[in-house]
Order: C-alpha cells, then sequence, then structure tokens
C-alpha cells in the first residue's frame, strides 16, 4: 500500500479515502483495521458468505462499523459497505461488447428508466439511507468504453429530463458516495461487527477455501522475497549514510523491479493461487528478475560494509532448499568459505546453519577465528530421493551465537583442517529399529514414534508437559461434482468426496540421526502409489527452539485418483479436550477465535462439514484446553482446521483435475520441471507447552519464522579476511521483546521510514501484552535521529492531519491509557503500528574505518 499512495501522492496528488475490496474471496478485520490507520473514511466490500448476505439484506445491515481489532481503539473502527449484486451491472444494463443486452434508444429509454427504477428502490430498500452505489461493469468489461459510456449518459439525461421520477442519477465516485451516505445518518445508530468475513462461500457446496494453500511453492516465493526486500531495505537505509560513494537513489532503484513484483503478487488471483499457469509462470518470473535485483543490492551493500568495496565479493545460494550451493564448490580446491550471516529481525538471535556441503572433511570457525563444534551428515542418506540429481553429498549443521538485530556476523568452513578434533562430527543416518518405540530427545523437548507403524505417538516439552500427540499425513479425495451439486473442487473452492475421510499414509522407512546439535527422525510416507514424501522431525539443544519440534515435509505433488484431484493434509491428534474451538491469525496479527460449524454472526447450515471449517492460516493456528496450547506456526499462507476436538491439520498441497468454474478456466495441475507434479518442501514450527508460557512466546517464535536469517557466501581468500569487517550491527540497543521494527526504509526524498509495531494483542500474554515505550534517539549507534515526523499507516501525510468522518454506533472499546511521551520516547500499546519520517545523520565515522580495517 506504501509504494501505491505513495505514487497516487506523486504523479496525481491524491489521497485515497476509500478502501475498495470488491474481489477477494472473504475479508480480513486485520485489512479493516490497516484501512483505519490509513485513514480510510470507509471500506467498501463484495464477497459475503450467501447466508450471512441474506441475513443481512433482511435485516438491513450491509452497513456497519467494522471494529477490526479487539486490542486497539475506535481510531480502528472504520464505516463498511457490502455490495448488492456482486460488482456486477443490474440485470438488463450491460452495455459492453460481450453483453446481450438491449442499447438505449428513444424508442426503449422511457421502458428502460421504469425498469432501473424499479432496480434502484428494491436496491435501496436494503439500505438505510436514501442514496444506493450501482456499479456498473464487470470483469474484463469496458473493451468499448464509448459503447458504454453513450448508454449511461442515455440513462442519466432521461432522469434528469423526468425529475416526476423522483430520482437523481449521477456519474459518481465511492468518496462522494460515503459523503452522502454520512451526512444524511446523523440519527442512524450502525451495527457494529467485530469478526471476519472467512471462510466465504458463494452456494452450499461451493467454499472457497482451496485458495488458503492454492500453488503454495508461489506462496513461500512470495514470502522469501518479502524478507529479501526488508533486509535490503534495512542494509541500504543505514549503509548509504556512510559513504558517498553509495547513491541512495540508485540503490532505490535497483529495488523497484522487486517492490513492483511483491506489490502486484498482492494481486486476489496473485498470490492466492487463482490464476491460470502461465500467468503464475509470469509471477514467477517476475519475482526472479526482482529478487536478482535485490540480491545485487544487498551483496554491494554487504560488501561496502565488510570491506568497504564494493564488487561482486558475495554470492546467494538460492537453492539450499534443493541442498544445492554453488558458492561453496571452492571447498573441493581446499579454499575456505565465508558464510555470513545476516539477522533481518528486531531481536538479537541464536540460531542454526544448515549448508550442503561437496565433502565431509570440513571445520566451522566464527568470526574470532576459533573453532567451534559442527556436525555433518549425509544428505542422500537422509533422504534417498533429494529434490535434485545436483543435491550435495553431506549437510552442514552448525549453531551460531547471537546475530545482533539487522546485523551480522561470520563464520568459516575450511577444509581439510589440520587437526582432526576440529573437524565436524560425522553423524550416521541409521533405519530405526522399527520393533519398538523410538525417541528424539533434546535438553527440552522429545518425539516418541511408535513401535511397527512408526509414526508419532507423543511428545514431552519442558514447558508443557508429556502430552498424546499422533501424527500423519492424509489425502481427500477431491470432488468432480456429484448427484448433490456438480461443484468440482478447484484452484479457488475445496470441496472433498462427499461423506469420505481422508485417506492416512503409511510410514514405508523410518531414519534416525542423533547429534549434540540436534536430533532427527525421518519418515517416509506413501500412500496407494509409489510416491514418497518425507516429514523430518527435529529436536535442538540450544534456544528457543528448544522447547519445541521443527517438522521439515517434502511433498511429492499428490498422487491423483481416477479422475479426482487430490488434497494433501498433516494432521496432528492430542488428547487435548478444546470443544470444537480452534484458534486462526488474521493476516499474522490478531487471532481469531474459531469454532467449529458455528459463525459468530448468523446460524450457519452444515453443508461442507470439512471445506466450511478451513479458514487462512499466515502465521499460526492451535488449539487449547484449561492448561495447555498445542501451536502450529507456518512459513507460508496455508489453510487449517480442527476437525476433530484435540486435533489441529494444515493442508500441505493440492493438485485438480477439474476447474471449479470461478473463471481460472483450467484444473490448478502445476506440472513442475518434469512434468509429473510440483514439489513442495516447506517447515512447521510445533510447540506444546502449557497456556500462560506459550502466550509469552508463541509471537516470538512466529516473526523469528517469518524473518529467517539470510546467508551470504564469498570465498575467504587471506586479503579478504585481513580487510573485512566480520561482525556488525547498526541497532544500539536491542529492542524489547515485545516490539517489531517493521519497516526501516530509505525514501527518495532523503528520509527514512520507520514503523514500529507491538507484536502482541490484548490478553495475550501476561508479561509482554503491555504498553512499551521506544526511545528513537538511541535505535541506532553512529546515527542520530534529527527530524522526525509521524505518518498514518501509508505514510502518505502526517497523522495530525488525518481527519476521518465520524459515525454513531456503541464503541464498544475498553479506554486505553495513553503513557506520556517525553522527547522522541514514543509509546506503542497492544498490536499498536507507529509509522514515522526520520532523517538520519552519520555521527561517527564508517564502521569499517571505525574498527581499523583499511
Amino acid at each position: 500500500m506504501t509504494e501505491g499512495h505513495q505514487f497516487l501522492l506523486k504523479e496525481l496528488g491524491v489521497k485515497p479515502r476509500i478502501g475498495w475490496h470488491i474481489d477477494p474471496f472473504g475479508h480480513s478485520s486485520t485489512q479493516a483495521s490497516f484501512f483505519a490507520q490509513m485513514g480510510f473514511d470507509a471500506f467498501i466490500i463484495n464477497r459475503l458468505d450467501y447466508e450471512d448476505k441474506e441475513k443481512r439484506l433482511a435485516d438491513k445491515t450491509m452497513q456497519f462499523i467494522w471494529q477490526g481489532s479487539n486490542s486497539r481503539s475506535s481510531t480502528d473502527d472504520i464505516f463498511s459497505h457490502a455490495l448488492l449484486e456482486h460488482y456486477s451491472a443490474p440485470h438488463g444494463f450491460c452495455f459492453d461488447v460481450s453483453c446481450d443486452d438491449p442499447v438505449l434508444t428513444p424508442a426503449n429509454v422511457a421502458e428502460r428508466a421504469r425498469a432501473f427504477q424499479l432496480y434502484a428502490l428494491d436496491h435501496g430498500s436494503h439500505y438505510q439511507t436514501k442514496h444506493i452505489l450501482v456499479t456498473m461493469g464487470d470483469d474484463f468489461q469496458y473493451e468499448k468504453a464509448s459503447k458504454n459510456f453513450a448508454n449511461m449518459d442515455i440513462l442519466i439525461d432521461y432522469f434528469n429530463e423526468h425529475p416526476e421520477l423522483g430520482m437523481d442519477v449521477f456519474y459518481s465516485t465511492p468518496s462522494l458516495y460515503i459523503d452522502k451516505v454520512h451526512r444524511d445518518s446523523a440519527n442512524i445508530t450502525w451495527t457494529t461487527k467485530t469478526d471476519d468475513f472467512f471462510p466465504y462461500a458463494d452456494g452450499p457446496h461451493s467454499y472457497w477455501t482451496g485458495y488458503f494453500t492454492s500453488r503454495p511453492a508461489l506462496k513461500k516465493y512470495v514470502r522469501d522475497s518479502s524478507n529479501l526486500l526488508t533486509a535490503v531495505e534495512q542494509l541500504a537505509a543505514t549503509v548509504t549514510q556512510f559513504s558517498a560513494n553509495m547513491s541512495r537513489e540508485s540503490l532505490m532503484d535497483s529495488l523497484s523491479p522487486a517492490q513492483q513484483a511483491i506489490s502486484v503478487l498482492q494481486h486476489h488471483d496473485g498470490v492466492s493461487g487463482t490464476e491460470k499457469q502461465h500467468v503464475a509462470n509470469d509471477y514467477a518470473e517476475r519475482l526472479a528478475v526482482g529478487n536478482d535485483k535485490a540480491e545485487e543490492v544487498f551483496h554491494a551493500t554487504l560488501a561496502h560494509l565488510v570491506t568497504g568495496e564494493s564488487g561482486s565479493q558475495f554470492n546467494s545460494c538460492p537453492l539450499l532448499n534443493e541442498s544445492r550451493c554453488e558458492a561453496v564448490s571452492v571447498l573441493m580446491e581446499e579454499k575456505i568459505v565465508a558464510v555470513t550471516v545476516y539477522n533481518p529481525s528486531s531481536q538479537n538471535r541464536f540460531g542454526i546453519a544448515r549448508i550442503p556441503i561437496p565433502r565431509k572433511d570440513v571445520a566451522v570457525l566464527n568470526s574470532k577465528f576459533e573453532y567451534i563444534y559442527s556436525e555433518v551428515y549425509s544428505t542422500h542418506d537422509a533422504d534417498p530421493t533429494p529434490l535434485s540429481a545436483s543435491a550435495l553429498a553431506y549437510t552442514l549443521v552448525f549453531e551460531y551465537d547471537t546475530v545482533d538485530s539487522l546485523g551480522f556476523d561470520t563464520f568459516f568452513i575450511q577444509p581439510a583442517p589440520a587437526d582432526v578434533k576440529h573437524q565436524a562430527v560425522l553423524l550416521s543416518v541409521d533405519d530405526a529399529d522399527r520393533s519398538r518405540d523410538q525417541t528424539i530427545k533434546s535438553a527440552g523437548a522429545s518425539l516418541t514414534f511408535a513401535a511397527g507403524n512408526g509414526l508419532l505417538k507423543a511428545a514431552t516439552s519442558s514447558a508443557g508437559g508429556s502430552v498424546k500427540l499422533s501424527h500423519n499425513l492424509f489425502v481427500f479425495q477431491s470432488n468432480k461434482g456429484d448427484n448433490i451439486d456438480g461443484q468440482a473442487s478447484g484452484a479457488y473452492i475445496f470441496r472433498p468426496e462427499t461423506n469420505s475421510t481422508a485417506v492416512p499414509a503409511s510410514v514405508i522407512s523410518l531414519k534416525i540421526i542423533r547429534g549434540r546439535i540436534f536430533s532427527q527422525a525421518i519418515q517416509h510416507f506413501t500412500f496407494t502409489s509409489q510416491v514418497m514424501h518425507t516429514v523430518s522431525w527435529r529436536v535442538y539443544n540450544k534456544s528457543k527452539m528448544a522447547e519445541a519440534f521443527e517438522m521439515e515435509y517434502t511433498i511429492r505433488s499428490p498422487k491423483i485418483f481416477d479422475d479426482q484431484g487430490a488434497e494433501l493434509i498433516s494432521r496432528f491428534s492430542s488428547n487435548l479436550k478444546t470443544r470444537g474451538e480452534f484458534f486462526t491469525d488474521a493476516n499474522g496479527l490478531e487471532m481469531q477465535r474459531r469454532i467449529r460449524n458455528q459463525r459468530p454472526s448468523w446460524k450457519t447450515t452444515v453443508t461442507e462439514p470439512v471445506a466450511s471449517n478451513y479458514y487462512p492460516i499466515n502465521s499460526a493456528i492451535y488449539i487449547q484446553d484449561d492448561q495447555h496450547r498445542l501451536s502450529v506456526l507456518v512459513d507460508r499462507a496455508q489453510g487449517g482446521s480442527s476437525l476433530l476436538d484435540g486435533s489441529v491439520e494444515v493442508m500441505l498441497h493440492r493438485r485438480m483435475v477439474h476447474d471449479d468454474g470461478r473463471g481460472v478456466g483450467e484444473p490448478l495441475n502445476e506440472p513442475g520441471e518434469d512434468g509429473t507434479g510440483l514439489i513442495v518442501r516447506g517447515t512447521h514450527v510445533v510447540v506444546f507447552s502449557d497456556r500462560q508460557r506459550s502466550g509469552d512466546w508463541q509471537r516470538q517464535l512466529e516473526h523469528a519464522v517469518h524473518h529467517a536469517p539470510i546467508l551470504s557466501f564469498a570465498e575467504a581468500s587471506e586479503r579478504w579476511v585481513s580487510k573485512a569487517l566480520l561482525n556488525h550491527s547498526p541497532v544500539q540497543v536491542e529492542l524489547p521483546a515485545n516490539v517489531k521494527l517493521l519497516t526501516l526504509k530509505p525514501m527518495s526524498d532523503g528520509s527514512t521510514l520507520i514503523r514500529l509495531q507491538h507484536i502482541y494483542g490484548i490478553d495475550e500474554s501476561s508479561t509482554y501484552s503491555k504498553a512499551v515505550q521506544v526511545d528513537l534517539t538511541s535505535l541506532f549507534k553512529d546515527l542520530s535521529v534529527q527530524l522526525v515526523e509521524e505518518l498514518n499507516l501509508s505514510a502518505n501525510q502526517r497523522i495530525s492531519s488525518v481527519q476521518k468522518l465520524q459515525w454513531n454506533y456503541h464503541n464498544g472499546h475498553e479506554t486505553v491509557d495513553q503513557q506520556e511521551e517525553k522527547g522522541l520516547r514514543i509509546s506503542l500499546n497492544p498490536l499498536e503500528i507507529r509509522t514515522f519520517r526520520v532523517v538520519l545523520k552519520r555521527s561517527a565515522g564508517h564502521p569499517h574505518l571505525r574498527a581499523g580495517k583499511q
């Protein structure tokens, strides 16, 4: 939104006032809150569940105040308007070249005007003021705009010439319409809404819950691209302050392809996965081009910081998920590889590096040139069917100590160390004894796999005790249309075979790796075919991950059933007493309470018991009882549910044979590189904890998952090492654990955009769901803040100049206490985001020079 609003302000001098979401497939309460924070006066939406819409039409509640955040104040509430009949022209008044409706002539205009009048009167009966908003158009229309406008002119002129019809008809805008409604609503007390509009269904058997997962590889590509762009903007914002040789304007031009590609993918038929295959390919290509440019900027700024020089010193390894990394090939030439770990998150980070390498006889040194403990195992033994024939033979694992926020640290991979005691410990990958239970343990957690079937059966956590926890992969057979309804499962719609249960997979092999840094259990699954899927479970001995489990899955495309698609899920089952309740996030922020087979706003008719209970997950889904919580944190947007008490499931992959009839015009059948189906690899972090402790640190884990460290590689010659600044952070004081530096971005006018976000909602944590203060003057070392101006969320106007329309409604928000702010010490309340334009000036020399590196 910032990119678009800056463009509109610069090119047209326009500051939008109305949110216009007439085609997204359901609506998020967080989006409503965001629009309010941007200073919008209203939010116009369209797609509502068919039952919800019927009720609203009858109750005249198609307009309401949306209170999108339970944690925020009334400043985040927004007037919302739902369209009457999609965004099409009224029936009989489509004038495009693709339409068959009659054009207007002197002979028929009176009759057609009467028909329009009757439509308008019926339309108005569902709204509370005398003003109605009529859309004229649809998808792929205005191919011949002159024909449309000529007919609309005739209709408007006729009403103007016949005041006895009692109706003014004129061209309008959303802003003008909202202003008229506001002017005439002084005596109206509007109803309120606090939940969201998910899931969306346009018929009893047509739930648009498949797109939550459609094209999972593209969804991850968008997430990773966004993380990279965030990191590059952070580096550019700080490094350019120290060098006249680095043009901020040039760097921003280079970042434009990435910014535009990521922005375009936010289209409702973009990251949603509801486009044709060739369009998805084009999206991916745009991301690739943008990422290439972003990586160039990242490596240039990093090189300038590390050595004081520009040039192509660093390389990335974009195919780490395929166990490929061209940058480490020099190990075979007995050369040392430098690995720079950049931390884009707002807190200091301890973590684990996992890097494919071509040889096992290596050692790892830290930036103090001290040997550190490391482990290595055979990539092919762990996964006998690797994603690529070019997968490197071994995988190296080492821990890195704290990498400061927005900073980096450097490690060295040394081939054939002179003293073998420093060499990475070779871990064996053993076939498990399937005649007895197998357990992997860390300092804070354990997982037990059952004798015989090899499935997960129990877990323990120092934060939550023990739990009966089973897991398996399942596949739903997609409905191709049946005698109940012709609706098929497709890119948008999830509709499993009627009255069928998900088919479970079988574990055909179980392998175990036990080490000092981590332990891992590797399950190979299959359904009825020989297609093999892999789930790797890892427990770690340090960091917050010591009390969590990491589940990495490799899905080699769901098996297509006879003329039916397949939808593959990961399901946990526990002994938690959840009473039909589960929680999913709203755009990674406020958690939404869900009740199976229920809706907060109306009594729903359960016609599709599986699909109607699926919800979007951007960050996390969890279940809980009175004492414990089981959370699954995701690395991309996915769909999930809790279909049985104590269970939680996430859909991983989908492959269709039939189109669902909603506009794509082809099945969602991603062929992949070899035509057999797209392979998808991803990671879930699973946390079992007591409710109090989980509330304290789940948000921090989500933040860590979303902002993964970025690895860069360089050949560590003696000259390079002698000149290199091996660790650095521009941050002076680590931000509080409940604060996220959401944005640190260079702007075209020479200023820097900063957004700070409180990441906890109200009542989520007894420790962190409290107001917190941040001193802007102490954010950075070597950089002073010389000017601060607070802006609205999309940064197109001063917060003090935002003047929104005020509406009559029952507020219901608890009063938020505002802390006293002195100087540049600003306060953040739960889930508050504040945006600032600042001017940074360097207060010391280049970090590289001050480190004594010449």
